[in-house]
This record gives structure tokens, C-alpha cells and sequence, in this order.
């Protein structure tokens, strides 16, 4: 159940997230975490997204004690198939492919896409041992070079790219890290996979 404190930490979270959609590549801090725990900041991240009106599906890490049932709990959104979700929690970095199968929207109403949530390790500025890949478009100067997302799948960000290859149909992708950083794709932004 929602307090006062805690939907204001929701607003302050939502707002950071905005910031994130509209700079894609950037990485943002979230207000600290309602929750403790393993999935504070990413329930602090749903909580500013999620409400009864809309539902989720979680990929990865399900069970009596794993995300989906604190998700229910604490926002009151309702369980889907992964093709029907509005939105698309990908616990361990890894969608199986799941993504490709997710709602794209369509050329009427393209916003009727669902956001995927990736939970990751880390979320760091350089590039390190990171992907090869670089972002542009709406939000963009020129283009970015991606900094290293550690815990994320090989091939994800090529999933990526593929079920967002026919703008405006889509997904927008949100990156949440242990440490509550956000990072943020939408659907607009071009994604270059760099060879070697």
C-alpha cells in the first residue's frame, strides 16, 4: 500500500525517468529506493509506472518469493502473457527472445507498445568491457557510444534493435541497475551494433 512518502518518491521517480526517455544512452540516478531489498529500486521504478489500470509480465525470476507477486502487491497492476503486457519486466537481463514477441503497437496507435524493464548489475558511463554500439536519434547530438551495461545477455540489444527496426512501431527499453540508475531506448533511437 502506497504512503505519502512513498508516492512521492514514485513522482520524483517518474520525473527522473522522463529525463532519461527524453536524453536515450544517458544514465540517471532514481530517488533512494522506498523498498530495501533486492528489488527496492526497481519496485521504486514500477511503482511510478505501473497501477491498476494496466498489467505486466515478468521474464525470468518467478516463483511464491520473486518479482511478479511483489509487483501485484505493491501496484495493484494485473498479470499478462508476455504478448499481451503492457509492460514487459525482464528480471535477469535476459527477454529469451520474449521481446520480439512483445506488443509493438501499430501505425494508428504506435504508443500502444508495451515498455520493457530490464533489472541489471550495473549501469556504467565508460565503456569498458561493454557493447560495441552506438545510439542516435531524437535526443541524440550526432550519435552515443553506449557505456558497458554489465549483466545484460549478448545478443539483447540486437533484439532490440530488431523489434524496433519499423518506427514508430516498437518498444521503449528501460535499463535499471542494483545501485537504482536508469538508462533509457526508446523506440526512436537508432541502434548501431559496431563491428569486431
Amino acid at each position: 500500500m502506497r504512503t505519502a512518502g512513498t508516492e512521492m518518491i514514485a513522482q520524483r521517480a517518474f520525473r527522473r525517468l522522463l529525463q532519461a526517455m527524453s536524453r536515450p544512452g544517458r544514465v540517471f540516478a532514481l530517488p533512494p529506493a522506498a523498498v530495501d531489498g533486492r528489488w527496492g529500486p526497481m519496485l521504486t521504478l514500477l511503482e511510478s509506472l505501473l497501477d491498476h489500470e494496466v498489467s505486466f509480465a515478468v521474464i525470468g525470476d518467478e516463483g511464491p518469493q520473486g518479482l511478479g507477486p511483489l509487483i501485484a502487491e505493491r501496484t495493484r497492476s494485473r498479470v499478462a502473457p508476455p504478448r499481451e503486457a503492457d509492460f514487459l519486466i525482464v528480471a535477469g537481463g535476459d527477454s529469451g527472445g520474449e521481446i520480439l514477441r512483445a506488443r509493438r503497437g501499430t501505425l494508428q496507435y504506435p504508443d500502444a507498445s508495451a515498455t520493457v524493464v530490464y533489472r541489471v548489475q550495473s549501469l556504467l558511463l565508460a565503456e569498458g568491457n561493454g557493447p560495441r554500439v552506438t545510439l542516435s536519434g531524437p535526443g541524440i547530438r550526432k550519435e552515443i557510444r553506449l557505456g558497458e551495461i554489465r549483466g545484460l545477455a549478448p545478443g539483447e540489444l540486437g533484439r532490440l534493435r530488431e523489434a524496433n527496426a519499423e518506427f514508430p512501431l516498437g518498444v521503449d527499453a528501460v535499463f535499471i541497475d542494483d545501485a537504482g540508475r536508469i538508462l533509457c531506448i526508446p523506440r526512436s533511437t537508432r541502434i548501431r551494433l559496431l563491428e569486431g
